[in-house]
């Protein structure tokens, strides 16, 4: 351990961000031999295929066909109960894992208390990840900003680039599932 790391104070418990994504993920990864969740069994995946198709409008390609009931570890799972390993899920899960214990707990806290704020708002959680991201950053890295969505991540960077450049010419890749906004064309 660095001496610098040894004179951070940890984030008071009404603050606590999960301390390890690795350790987060390890952890759900061992749940992953469990049974598949069964919040959705025995529903029928023709009719929901229906339902999709009547009541849902298309914006970023077409819809994955399985139709998915649940979520544990390192997995989703189809209707059928078929694991698959989730590589999509961006936010969260594919750092953390689905229903990671210490995760879902908070998340069932804040959900009663704090559960959402946009962007441009403040909450003790948002500054003690700050503080805690900033400290294991080198030299020179010293302020963060969280976005909400890839939208917002793609805008920040178009525009950081701008100005660390100097120039405004921006190429934007067609056919792209990074986000669902103008700049990738979807």
């Amino acid at each position: 351990m660095m001496a610098t790391e040894q004179q951070r104070p940890s984030p008071p418990a009404e603050a606590r961000v999960p301390d390890d994504g690795a350790a987060a993920a390890a952890a759900a990864a061992d749940d992953d031999s469990a049974s598949p969740p069964d919040l959705y069994r025995g529903l029928d995946e023709d009719a929901l295929r229906a339902k999709s198709d009547q009541y849902l409008l298309q914006y970023a390609g077409d819809f994955h066909r399985d139709i998915i009931a649940g979520a544990r570890g390192l997995y989703i799972y189809t209707l059928s109960g078929r694991p698959v390993l989730d590589w999509t899920s961006g936010q969260m899960s594919c750092l953390l894992g689905h229903g990671h214990p210490e995760v879902a707990s908070v998340v069932a806290e804040h959900a009663r208390q704090l559960d959402h704020l946009c962007s441009s708002m403040l909450s003790p959680p948002v500054l003690a990840l700050a503080e805690r991201l900033c400290r294991a950053l080198p030299a020179g890295l010293d302020r963060a900003f969280f976005l909400s969505t890839g939208a917002e991540s793609n805008e920040a960077a178009m525009r950081l680039a701008k100005v660390c450049t100097g120039r405004f010419e921006i190429v934007g890749v067609g056919a792209s599932t990074t986000s669902a906004a103008p700049a990738t064309g979807r």
